[in-house]
Parts: C-alpha cells; sequence; structure tokens
C-alpha cells in the first residue's frame, strides 16, 4: 500500500482491482478492519468480469468495494492483455489463516453465511480446532427466503466480520 494509504488499483472492465500481492493483502485487510466503518472485500474471478459485463447491478457493487482482489488467474491475464498488469492472482486460501490468526488475537467475532445445510457447522467445527480463540459469533447455510430473519440473527449477535459465500453474484448483491 502507498504511503498515502491508498490501495494501488488496476482497472480492469471497469472494475477497480487491488494491484497487490499475496505478501500485501493480509495487512492492507486487518487495517481495513482495523478502521471505523463498514468494508466490503471481495474475490474477483473471471466468472464475476464476465457476470458484470451482464449486470448493471453486479457491476456497480463490484465498482464499489472497498476491495475487490483477482482470486483466479483470469482477471491477472486480462490485466496483461489490457496492458494493466496486475502483480498475481489472490486467493483467499492462500491468506485466510493470517486473518483468522489476527482475529484470534484481537478478538474480532466471525459470523459464517453460506453453503448447503451443515457445511457452516463443520466450517466452525474446522476453525475453531485450527483456531481455539477464534470468536463465532453465529453461522447459518446459505439456502434461505426470508432476509430480514437472518439479517435479526446477525444482528443480534453484532459480529465484527461476516464471512459470505453463496456464490456470485448472490452473495455479493446481498451484503450490500
Amino acid at each position: 500500500m502507498k504511503s498515502s494509504g491508498k490501495i494501488p488499483t488496476k482497472m480492469i472492465f471497469g472494475i477497480p482491482i487491488a494491484s497487490l500481492r499475496l505478501k500485501e493483502i493480509s495487512p492492507v485487510i486487518v487495517k481495513l478492519i482495523e478502521s471505523s466503518g463498514k468494508k466490503t472485500f471481495l474475490c474477483v474471478a473471471t466468472h464475476h468480469l464476465n457476470l458484470a459485463n451482464r449486470d448493471p447491478l453486479f457491476n456497480k457493487i463490484l465498482q464499489r468495494a472497498t476491495l475487490a482482489f483477482a482470486s483466479s488467474i483470469g482477471p491477472v491475464l486480462a490485466s496483461r492483455i489490457l496492458g494493466r498488469p496486475l502483480p498475481e492472482r489472490i486467493p483467499p486460501e492462500d491468506f485466510i489463516d493470517n486473518i483468522f490468526t489476527k482475529a484470534s488475537e484481537t478478538k474480532w467475532s466471525f459470523y459464517l453465511l453460506g453453503g448447503e445445510k451443515g457445511v457452516a457447522e463443520k466450517a466452525v467445527e474446522s476453525l475453531q480446532k485450527r483456531f481455539p480463540n477464534l470468536s463465532i459469533a453465529g453461522f447459518h447455510h446459505g439456502f434461505f427466503t426470508n432476509n430480514s430473519e437472518i439479517i435479526d440473527k446477525i444482528n443480534v449477535v453484532k459480529p465484527d466480520i461476516i464471512l459470505v459465500g453463496m456464490g456470485a453474484p448472490r452473495q455479493e448483491k446481498w451484503i450490500t
């Protein structure tokens, strides 16, 4: 990150994608979490760029993300073809443990939302084994019809971070 605090980005099909390396993303995310206000961190893969091209609302959501990063090689290759090369892809599975470690130290709480019935529970069990001090405020599967009921549940437990995994563009539209 530049000294001004602004995250360097490259415009890929109208979407500002963070121009960061894998080793840089965890500190940037931690700094953003520690600042006040709502943040959205979005993974951008080839599928997302294709959807954004056909769906103006989804495109706007990606454009307005606090941090959008290339989670697959597709956006990286597109950036090179467009002459605005991103340094590398940043798959969440390659840095998320750093975030969980920091969260365990700072006592940030998580709410996990998504997947089929039973998946979130298994994820919570796995996380608690790997990060015994990690605070899980709650979880729910991603197949629900009553948004306000889920929002009420989340608001009751007041997590610091909500991890949403319901597939694009549903998850991005749900969080905005």
